[in-house]
């Protein structure tokens, strides 16, 4: 997900976030989420851990540098 700059802070990406979860935990054939943000990306971050996701890796991408993995069981 993406937020213009001009609309971040006013809970857009967390109101998101937390219907897919909503919607994936209603849904059987979904057992996980799984999300990337960027090491410095701490608002992304917190949407994540607020919407039940947990860290669960790193990796490094070529374009976007260090990425943190992120996982949120649905079952």
């Amino acid at each position: 997900y993406g937020v213009a700059p001009g609309r971040q802070g006013r809970g857009f990406a967390g109101g998101a976030v937390s219907e897919i979860v909503r919607w994936a935990r209603s849904a059987p054939r979904v057992v996980a989420l799984t999300a990337e943000t960027g090491v410095l990306n701490e608002p992304s971050q917190r949407v994540l851990l607020r919407a039940g996701f947990r860290r669960v890796g790193e990796r490094l991408d070529d374009e976007d540098g260090a990425l943190i993995l992120w996982r949120c069981d649905t079952a």
